[in-house]
């Protein structure tokens, strides 16, 4: 039975230790990034206080467009800052819309499908139509000359 005990303590002991260590790794990380922090408000701090010492009036005219012209560039020069987070939830919309883009085109196609296969079957249709309408007409051209043909026999006798 003591086997087991000091299994049990081990196994205790190691994730107590597993644990502790993870502990203190967290906490390193705490400090570098209140560090960071206290590092990126020292800079802000000090580009403001660079920004007040300097001319911050808009200039006018063609100086304008220049001045304009020159903050789009060095921002389009800048890379785009972004976490993965932002990374994901953009590929995942991107699959999105790409699927429902595959989809609406499929049910367009569908749409298509049926409004063609109607007009087939109305094409079909109208040409039985014409078809039974000749019959009829040369039936009931056969059915004059006939009763008309009759007639003249019985006239004749």
């Amino acid at each position: 039975m003591t086997t087991f005990d000091d299994d049990d303590t081990n196994r205790h002991q190691k994730a107590i230790s597993d644990l502790e260590a993870e502990m203190k790794l967290l906490h390193w990380h705490k400090l570098a990034n209140e560090s960071a922090l206290r590092a990126a408000l020292l800079r802000t701090k000090q580009m403001r206080t660079a920004d007040r010492r300097k001319d911050t009036t808009t200039p006018t005219g063609e100086s304008r467009k220049e001045w304009t012209a020159r903050i789009i560039a060095d921002e389009k020069s800048k890379p785009l800052e972004v976490d993965r987070r932002f990374i994901e939830d953009y590929q995942r919309d991107e699959r999105r819309a790409e699927t429902s883009l595959r989809e609406e085109t499929e049910r367009r196609l569908v749409t298509l499908r049926k409004a063609r296969e109607r007009l087939e079957r109305r094409d079909t249709a109208r040409e039985r139509k014409k078809e039974c309408d000749r019959i009829r007409k040369l039936m009931a051209e056969e059915r004059r000359r006939f009763d008309g043909a009759t007639t003249g026999v019985e006239e004749r006798r």
